[in-house]
């Protein structure tokens, strides 16, 4: 029976080490059947470079979540392109802003409210919420409080302006760091590439599954999400 227990170990202690080197490495482990998640989707930004977005397959791809803002003053250079090429093939478009927090929360949303339209059909806009950065705060006490105060200067002021709260993207292992993200009445956008997101299945709605996926139209690698359910995308739509 001993020899048992330690196969077992050995054999989940093996396995644990090939998902964090995985995790590491970037390896694609997961590709989310279509007929359990049959929305899919993208994310792109100036990084994509000049996308031909006639031959993006609309078919598969529903939505697109677009880089338009990033801190206090950032502008993506392509949005205003890809927002309109995206929405003439057919593709719901909403935007998104990397989140900053060394950065003015206020200066922030008047940053995004003057890129990212007000149109109904569009999807909400996205806070991208991945890192701390280094901001010098004293304490993982202080990360903590600055990261609620920020959100809830933007969930106000968005939700406001667009009608929904907006989306919070994010990863496991930021969540997994700061406890009490979770709490926020928005829509989670979670990346998680070696598995679905840890989180209550009801709890996410969209599901970054791919940093590198490869897409007719686009030229090198592009991030890759499937929804929640058909009638996720209802849900952050802009009324």
């Amino acid at each position: 029976m001993k020899v048992f227990y330690v196969v077992f170990a050995c054999f989940y202690a093996c396995l644990f080490a090939f998902y964090l080197w995985g995790k590491e490495h970037k390896v694609q482990f997961n590709y989310p059947s279509s007929n359990i998640y049959p929305t899919f989707g993208l994310d792109a930004s100036h990084h994509q470079g000049d996308i031909d977005w006639s031959s993006v397959d609309s078919d598969k791809f529903k939505f697109v979540y677009l880089k338009a803002t990033e801190g206090e003053n950032f502008k993506d250079k392509r949005f205003l392109d890809n927002y309109k090429k995206a929405k003439q093939k057919g593709i719901q478009v909403g935007a998104y802003h990397f989140w900053s927090f060394c950065k003015d929360p206020v200066k922030q949303v008047q940053n995004i409210l003057s890129v990212v339209p007000r149109k109904e059909g569009d999807l909400v806009p996205a806070l991208d919420m991945e890192t701390i950065q280094k901001c010098g705060f004293s304490s993982h006490g202080e990360e903590i409080r600055v990261i609620k105060a920020h959100l809830n200067v933007a969930m106000a002021e968005l939700s406001f302006q667009y009608g929904k709260s907006p989306v919070i993207y994010t990863t496991m292992d930021f969540l997994s760091q700061h406890a009490g993200l979770e709490g926020y009445k928005a829509e989670y956008w979670v990346r998680s590439l070696v598995g679905p997101p840890f989180l209550n299945r009801t709890k996410w709605l969209i599901w970054q599954y791919h940093n590198a996926g490869k897409v007719d139209g686009i030229e090198g690698p592009v991030d890759l999400n499937v929804v929640r359910e058909n009638s996720s995308l209802k849900r952050i739509t802009q009324p």
